[in-house]
This record gives C-alpha cells, sequence and structure tokens, in this order.
C-alpha cells in the first residue's frame, strides 16, 4: 500500500510537547523545525530542532497564535507536514484547513472534525445523536439561559461553548450566582477562544473524571488503547492522571471504549483524539467532551501499551493504516503521571512565573519525565503554569505509585514556587491510596494536605537542619589530615575568630557554639548538643553523619547568605543573619504609600486585564477591585479593608509585578462605605 512520505515536520507549538514531537520524528528520521516568539529564542525546543524560525516579538496572539506568521513559517520552512501539539491552535479548524490550503499534512484530524467537537454544544448533539449519554443542559445566549434561571436544577456547571483547559467553566450553587458565572466564564471564553458562547449543564458532586484514547486512520480502522483517570484537578486542570483508571470496573471499561468509538465513527474521526466523560456514584457515564489532538497525559497511556502516539499520528497523516488491531492492545500494569505546576497551593494555587533554578530530575527505573527546561530558565507569566511532567510504571497502582513519590522526591526545583512537594503529599494520602478522590478533591482537601504537609516537614528536629548547615560548611572539598591536625583548624580560621555562628531557620533563631573533637565536631546549641561531620559530597548532595545516624541533605546556596536545604523531598530556607550587612536586615517593602493609606498590593507578576472601580468609589473589605491575568489564569485581588479608593496606578494592559501598588485605599467603618459590588 502507498503512502504520502513525510520528511520535514514544522511543529506549531513549544515547551515540552515540542521537545516530545522532536524526539519521535528523530527516531523516525524526520526533520524538524521549530517556531518560537523572540522570547523562547533560546529555549529547548529551539535548540534540539534542526531548523528554528522566529515568529518575531509580541504576545502569545501575535506568535504562537497568529495564523499569518504561522503560515510564513511554513512557507519559509518547506516543511511537508505540521503537528499542532496541545493548547495554542492545536484545535483550530483555522490551522488544519491553512494546512490544506498550503498542501501540507495536517498531522491531526480533518478541519471538519475539529469544528464539529470544538463546540461543545454542537459536540453534545453529535453524542446524543450517537447515542451516548450526556448531561442534562440549557443553551442559547446570556440573556436566554438567564431567562430559564428559576426552572433550572442547581447547582450547575458553565461551560465555554469553544475551547478547554478549564477555561470559561464556573460552578453556580444559587440562581442569585448564575449571571455573574455566565458573563464571567462567557468572558474568559472571548479572550481565550474568541468565541463567547457558554452554556450550563447539571453539575455532578464527586463525580469523576474518565476519557477513552482513541486511534483512527484514513482507512476505517478505529481503535481504543484503554482508558484514563483525571479525576484529581484544580481550577478543572488535571494535576494527577492514571492508566488504567482504578475507578473503572470491566463493565465501565466496556461502556467507556464503545461510547468512545461509537462517536468517532459518528464523526468519521482520523489520527489520535480522546473522548472524556463524567461518572456518578453508580458508575453512570456521561459524554463531556473531544479533544481532537494529542494530551497531556498522553505518557500514562504510552506505559501501559508500548505505544508512541506521536508515531501513530504521523503514520496515521502519512495514510498507512493503524499498527494494531484492537486485540493486539496490550493493558500492562499501571501508570501515574504527576503534573509540575509553577504554583503556590498554600495559596489558592496562585501563580508563581518566575526564575527556576537548580534544576534535577532523577533517572530511575520506571520513571519517565517530560519537560523543556534548562537551569535558570525563567517562567514566563504568558504561558500555562505546567513546568513539567514525571510519570511512574509499574506492575500494580501501588507500585507505580511507590515508584512516583520516590522520583519527586528525588526532583529538586528551587527559585519559584512549585507544587512538588505538594504531589508528594497527595500521593502519599490515605485517599489516594484507597481511591477516594473525586473532581472536587484538590479544591476541598488541599488546606488539609497542605496541613499534613507542615506537620511531615516538622517532624526532622529543627537542630538537626541547623546542626546539618554548620556541619556542611566546615566539610573541606579536599582530602585533608584527620581533623584534629591545626592546619585543618587554621584552614578554616573563619571558626577560630567566629567559634559561634547564628542561624535563622523560621521564626527561630538559634546560636551554635562550635567544638572540635578528635576526629569530629560538637555543636552546642542551648539544650542541644549534637555530635557530627559531613563525611563525603556527591554532587549537591553531603553525606552528614549526626549522633551515629547518616542523613543525607542538598544545600542550594541563595542571595543573602540563604541556603535552600532539601532532605527527603521538602524543603528548608535557613539565613545566617550574622553575616548581614545592616541594609539587608530592612524588612521587605512597606504595603502603605507615603501618607499612611493601606495600598492594594499585587500578590504575582501578569497583566491586568480589568479594574473595576474608580477614584472616590467606597468599597467593602473583599470587594473585588482588580483582575490580573497570570499563566492563562485570571486572578481576583480583593480590598484588604473596607474605605475609599484614593489613587488607582494601573490601568488594563499594565504588566504588574508581584508587590506593586494598585490601588491606594483610605480606610474607613463599614457604616460609610457601601459596596459597588451589591
Amino acid at each position: 500500500m502507498t503512502h504520502q512520505q513525510i520528511d520535514k515536520i514544522l511543529i506549531a507549538n513549544r515547551g515540552e510537547i515540542a521537545v516530545r514531537i522532536i524526539q519521535t520524528a528523530r527516531r523516525l528520521n524526520i526533520q524538524t523545525v521549530a517556531v518560537y516568539a523572540h522570547g523562547d529564542r533560546d529555549s529547548a525546543h529551539v535548540a534540539l530542532a534542526d531548523e528554528a524560525l522566529s515568529l518575531g516579538e509580541g504576545s502569545v496572539s501575535h506568535t504562537y497564535l497568529n495564523l499569518d506568521r504561522l503560515k510564513a513559517a511554513i512557507q519559509r520552512s518547506q516543511a511537508d507536514a505540521l503537528h499542532p501539539g496541545y493548547g495554542f491552535l492545536s484545535e483550530s479548524p483555522a490551522l488544519a484547513r491553512l494546512c490544506r490550503e498550503l498542501k501540507i499534512k495536517f498531522i491531526g484530524p480533518t478541519p471538519e472534525a475539529i469544528e464539529r467537537m470544538g463546540d461543545k454544544i454542537r459536540a453534545r448533539h453529535t453524542a446524543q445523536e450517537a447515542q451516548i449519554p450526556v448531561l442534562q443542559a440549557a443553551t442559547g445566549t446570556v440573556e436566554e439561559i438567564l431567562a430559564q434561571k428559576q426552572s433550572l436544577r442547581y447547582p450547575l456547571l458553565v461551560k465555554a461553548s469553544a475551547g478547554g483547559g478549564g477555561k470559561g467553566m464556573r460552578i453556580v450553587n444559587h440562581k442569585k450566582d448564575l449571571e455573574e458565572g455566565l458573563r464571567s466564564a462567557a468572558r474568559e471564553s472571548k479572550k481565550f477562544f474568541a468565541n463567547p458562547a457558554v452554556y450550563v449543564e447539571t453539575y455532578i458532586p464527586d463525580a469523576r473524571h474518565l476519557e477513552v484514547q482513541v486511534l483512527a486512520d484514513h482507512h476505517g480502522n478505529r481503535i481504543h488503547l484503554w482508558e484514563r483517570e483525571c479525576s484529581l484537578q484544580r481550577r478543572y486542570q488535571k494535576v494527577i492522571e492514571e492508566a488504567p483508571s482504578p475507578t473503572a470496573n470491566n463493565a465501565l471499561r466496556k461502556a467507556l471504549t464503545d461510547s468512545a468509538l461509537k462517536l468517532a465513527k459518528a464523526i468519521n474521526y482520523t489520527s489520535a483524539g480522546t473522548v472524556e466523560f463524567l461518572t456518578d456514584r453508580d458508575n453512570n457515564h456521561y459524554f463531556l467532551e473531544m479533544n481532537t489532538r494529542i494530551q497531556v497525559e498522553h505518557p500514562v497511556t504510552e506505559m501501559i501499551t508500548g505505544i508512541d502516539l506521536v508515531e501513530q499520528q504521523i503514520r496515521i497523516a502519512q495514510d498507512m493504516p493503524l499498527s494494531y488491531t484492537q486485540e493486539q492492545i496490550p493493558l500492562d500494569g499501571h501508570a501515574i503521571e504527576a503534573r509540575l505546576y509553577a504554583e503556590d497551593p498554600g495559596n489558592n494555587y496562585l501563580p508563581a512565573p518566575g526564575p527556576l533554578e537548580d534544576i534535577h530530575f532523577p533517572e530511575m527505573a520506571g520513571v519517565r519525565t517530560d519537560h523543556a527546561l534548562k537551569e535558570n530558565d525563567y517562567i514566563s507569566a504568558d504561558y500555562d503554569p505546567m513546568i513539567a511532567k514525571v510519570s511512574a510504571h509499574g506492575e500494580s497502582r501501588q507500585q507505580a505509585t511507590s515508584r512516583l513519590v520516590k522520583a519527586l522526591k528525588n526532583t529538586t526545583f528551587t527559585g519559584t514556587q512549585t507544587n512538588l512537594e505538594l504531589l508528594g503529599e497527595l500521593l502519599q494520602s490515605l485517599d489516594f491510596r484507597h481511591n477516594n478522590l473525586s473532581t472536587q478533591y484538590l479544591e476541598r482537601e488541599t488546606p488539609c494536605l497542605m496541613k499534613q504537609l507542615r506537620a511531615r516537614k516538622n517532624t526532622l528536629n529543627p537542630a538537626l537542619l541547623v546542626a546539618a548547615y554548620v556541619f556542611k560548611t566546615l566539610y573541606r572539598e579536599k582530602p585533608t589530615p584527620a581533623i584534629n591536625n591545626t592546619h585543618t583548624w587554621q584552614s578554616i580560621g573563619y571558626w577560630r575568630i567566629r567559634p559561634s555562628i547564628t542561624v535563622q531557620l523560621g521564626k527561630n533563631t538559634y546560636t551554635v557554639q562550635i567544638q572540635k573533637e578528635n576526629n569530629h565536631y560538637l555543636l552546642h546549641m542551648g539544650q542541644h548538643t549534637i555530635s557530627g561531620l559531613c563525611t563525603r559530597r556527591v554532587d549537591n548532595d553531603y553525606m552528614i553523619t549526626m549522633d551515629h545516624k547518616s542523613y543525607t541533605f542538598k544545600f542550594i546556596e541563595k542571595p543573602g547568605h540563604q541556603f535552600i536545604i532539601k532532605h527527603n523531598g521538602y524543603y528548608y530556607l535557613l539565613q545566617r543573619p550574622d553575616l548581614l550587612q545592616p541594609s539587608e536586615h530592612l524588612p521587605p517593602e512597606d504595603m502603605f504609600s507615603g501618607n499612611g493609606s493601606p495600598g492594594v498590593i499585587s500578590p504575582l507578576h501578569g497583566r491586568v486585564i480589568s479594574v473595576n472601580r474608580n477614584t472616590r468609589d467606597t468599597v467593602l473589605r473583599g470587594d473585588p477591585l482588580v483582575i490580573i491575568e497570570s499563566m492563562k489564569t485570571e486572578n481576583v485581588v480583593r480590598a484588604p479593608a473596607t474605605g475609599e479608593i484614593i489613587n488607582i496606578f494601573v490601568s488594563p494592559g499594565d504588566r504588574v509585578e508581584a508587590g506593586k501598588v494598585l490601588m491606594e485605599l483610605k480606610e474607613g467603618s463599614p457604616k460609610m462605605a457601601k459596596s459597588k459590588n451589591k
């Protein structure tokens, strides 16, 4: 059978998915072309590709989402195929049609299939016609849906008709909140997908999110590659994914896979795609949507089947038949993927763009890491907060979990805040172990998980952390005479001048007296005396013996005589206040303006998209004042106190840094302030 050979693929994406596509293309001896915004010129995908073409400067809408610039890049590259990855324009029928116009292969489905599934209202109707269960819904304009609010059953889920990735979704528990939910979702949908259409459907509390991976070629062959479960989410974006689902029994698995293949047949689907479902407590399943692209969580399916999904996409685009029949698809063991996000789980998952330092991923059996990071990368506020994926495979769910926990403990990120520690805590929780999970689990249980995380971190005696720092400081990189040799002591003469040092850990300050004792040191900290020695160093890992027990610590030096100490997967910040200059002892920037009025402070880096108040307005504590977009997420900055707005220092479109004063507020009593939000 003849097929249309692909020799060069342009990848209309960035980050880890671009790197992932390059890896498969290289194995297949296919050349690759990277495209990049000016800020990404030094990125990993640019360095790995055979060629790289600039999309110029500007925002995402002017670069990766700009069809005209992509068209010029395709023509310049003379590529004969385009892979859209996920996100950006991966589900854009316009991009697929552009490839058709330029007579190159679009490595994905037809624009007609994308269009049909891209509109969720139309996709629901298609599923109903194929006799696939769907949830009850109300459609129409915002005004038409509001006209039905008395008859709707709550809670409801407001959903954008276009797009995905959790954008344009709101839970509405009461009819009084329906208008705000509809208009907020419509605004977000218009911004991200250029389509403000929304609809509402029945919300299932404690639902499970299951999905089926399908492959279909141009010869009428369609197969599934089992199901995944993605119930652990925050802001409707997935955090942990598993394959197969620990929830699905044989009956549910068959119902899900049958429904997925029926839908693929109904729309004459080709390429890789994922049909997503919600299930209730009784294992009833309901069609949710179809993603007409490769998905972020595809590694877990690859791990249990041994099938390279990107390779299959390329084969299908070349008009080749599927490499497998349904009976040949293995289901080997269990795989779990954890998404690493630049965000602060302890602060409502606030996005945390910023520098990323000291990156380390372990190489372990059964563990796979997908990323496009390099030392001293800056995590931009312009893109999704996901920075890497760590996946583990095992013969059982228990073994896969154990491997993933160990891999995460041996993964290092510093610089900006990430969810790395929370992922470990989540995977070790009893609820995860016993599969007591749902799509609302993380939203509900994160405070408890963070409390457990802090308690687990605090099981290590803080005096041992302080002692570990001192022993590491006393350690000599090169072999030296015995520790009681005078030359050794003199070579670290600092300690002869100052045998007492001060170390701050958290809110506590420790004064440490150092005493040399034969072949070890004694450290005196108030009532504590710790005997020990740093015995050896491997990279940044120090092996330290304290009170006849061995420990491993990683030390990362930061500005201002600070050290991050990592032990058993947890991070601790330590500082040497006795070495600081007077200027370094100053408190953080005052949160008040010059005349003593409290400031409304930006909690993060991002772009102002809305200023909801004017000067002289009176507000109540908690009223929404400014909306800042960061990492594709809208973040509402609320009034810190009741009072009157004196000054406004930002406008829509402004870039702001964390800590910037957005507004000046003159405090007043609740009686004098009437909320504009009422």
